[in-house]
């Protein structure tokens, strides 16, 4: 499971992922958890950058305890599960990263650029009306740098993979090719 990962954003953060808008105070941080607020991005005819809680709420949900337990979502049941199949659909989103965290090891890229982990969000209506934006990452099997030290990662996009996932009229079929583990050519041990 990916239950830490950090991002150290850097001055071409921005046009990296080809953002419409900007965060006031974009944070760096080593060693997120869930349950932390923190940016994500998601398409609405733009690329827009939003902080979110770490911990995905359906909306169907009743109460906030359902985030807790789903800061992950294993790619292969994610159309069974109804608490991401809605997501699945139509709330895809990209959780930037410069690296992630199994069994208190770093895994990152070998150039140290950022990269995209594939997310799920959902913006759950609380019993007083008011609104909490939540996401989830979505895990695979592990490539052979990882299987040593967990039996799962998160699914990474390659730059080329983001527009096909954030796309609201990409097939099933198209995005679940995207689930495959990422080479462990392109990662080190940090």
């Amino acid at each position: 499971m990916c239950g830490s990962y950090s991002l150290i954003p850097g001055s071409k953060f921005y046009s990296r992922f080809s953002l419409f808008n900007k965060l006031p105070n974009l944070p760096s941080f080593s060693n997120s958890r869930p349950g932390q607020f923190l940016p994500i991005i998601y398409r609405d005819n733009k690329n827009i950058i939003d902080v979110m809680r770490w911990g995905l709420i359906p909306q169907w949900a009743k109460n906030l305890d359902f985030g807790a337990k789903l800061f992950n979502a294993r790619s292969e049941t994610i159309l069974e599960k109804p608490s991401f199949r809605g997501s699945f659909n139509s709330c895809r989103c990209l959780v930037p990263a410069s690296g992630f965290f199994e069994n208190r090891r770093l895994f990152q890229f070998k150039d140290k650029s950022l990269f995209s982990l594939a997310g799920l969000y959902s913006k759950w209506e609380s019993p007083d009306g008011s609104f909490l934006p939540t996401f989830t990452i979505i895990t695979t099997f592990p490539n052979s740098l990882i299987k040593p030290y967990h039996d799962r990662m998160p699914v990474i996009l390659d730059k080329s993979s983001e527009d096909l996932w954030l796309n609201p009229t990409s097939s099933s079929k198209d995005l679940f090719s995207l689930f495959n583990p990422n080479s462990d050519e392109k990662l080190e041990i940090g």
